[in-house]
């Protein structure tokens, strides 16, 4: 199954431009089954993608959050469950209003899936997934990151 893991929409704020609609159209387009949805230290796209996705683009959509100081990318968390989302979600609310740069580290979330740039190696948890070019698959503590691992809708 293909799966974009790490896509932003015109809610990242000055570095997507693509709005949910037109996103969702290109990824099926392109042959993918499954998108995960990870504006830049936001969620405000995900109900519009799960909304599009139900009613009109047959593509499964999954939540995440791409973390950043600024332009700097620290790492990218994709919920496998409820909880996983709510973590992730009270961890943003959480630095955003109190004005707290985010931690190059995420913490161990059980219910998360964590990716870090390919260029940040130093940031190892247990849940470490790094991010790979050239097409090559992701793996942590053994298992492979599939989108039927992850909390989608």
């Amino acid at each position: 199954m293909k799966m974009l893991t790490n896509t932003h929409t015109y809610y990242s704020y000055k570095f997507g431009t693509w709005k949910p609609e037109a996103l969702l159209k290109r990824a099926v387009e392109l042959g993918y089954e499954s998108i995960c949805v990870t504006d830049i230290n936001s969620t405000s796209a995900v109900i519009e993608c799960v909304r599009l996705a139900k009613k009109e683009i047959p593509i499964r959509v999954i939540p995440g959050i791409d973390f950043r100081n600024g332009a700097e990318q620290n790492f990218v968390a994709i919920p496998k469950n409820n909880q996983g989302y709510r973590a992730v979600n009270e961890f943003l609310t959480y630095h955003l209003h109190n004005e707290v740069p985010i931690p190059d580290v995420a913490p161990s979330w059980e219910h998360v899936w964590v990716i870090y740039p390919f260029g940040k190696l130093s940031a190892i948890s247990r849940q470490l997934l790094v991010g790979a070019s050239g097409g090559q698959k992701l793996g942590a503590n053994g298992q492979w990151l599939t989108a039927n691992s992850c909390f989608g809708i």
